[in-house]
């Protein structure tokens, strides 16, 4: 298991880190921002996080649209620094607005939005093994638990998933 799930033919690729580290290097890569592409040691050199922190979080950043992949780097895309941007002018409302709009795009949400509605609703236990199942994910790989922790996060974040009497339900989607 590698932390990457198929559903039927999609990939589901989680973060491996924790919300807020993707948000700080998602700032920090506008903050170097460049026309060309930006290395993760560019931003490593900014955040002070290592290159291997952010390479864990690129490839989440990459499969929701908020970042490219080109040759010799990264780059935001327009939506990515729209949402960093939010980010370095404390709307974090707006940014998670924005953010709730990109993640509902991510077609294997849409498997977790599903699991919530079919069952009503569901404890933390519940969800989690759903996300395991989903990613294919072995919690003895540090990565994975940070992954798992990290996507939970930003469902509670966006406000797609709320609790509600001690049960997880779905939110305002």
């Amino acid at each position: 298991m590698n932390g990457k799930g198929l559903i039927g033919m999609v990939e589901f690729i989680i973060p491996k880190t924790s919300l807020e580290l993707i948000n700080k290097i998602l700032k920090a890569y506008l903050i170097v921002y460049s026309e060309d592409a930006l290395k993760a040691k560019d931003v490593s050199a900014k955040t002070g996080y290592s290159v291997a922190q952010i390479w864990k979080s690129n490839g989440f950043i990459i499969k929701i649209g908020l970042l490219s992949k080109i040759k010799g780097g990264f780059i935001l895309t327009p939506i990515g620094k729209e949402y960093a941007a939010l980010l370095m002018n404390n709307r974090d409302d707006e940014a998670y607005e924005l953010l709730k709009n990109i993640i509902l795009q991510y077609e294997p949400i849409e498997f977790i939005i599903n699991f919530v509605k079919l069952e009503g609703s569901v404890n933390m236990e519940q969800l989690r093994k759903r996300i395991i199942n989903l990613a294919g994910l072995n919690l003895k790989i540090a990565d994975h638990g940070a992954g798992l922790n990290g996507i939970i996060e930003i469902l509670f974040a966006t406000k797609i998933l709320k609790f509600q009497d001690e049960k997880i339900i779905l939110g305002d989607i």
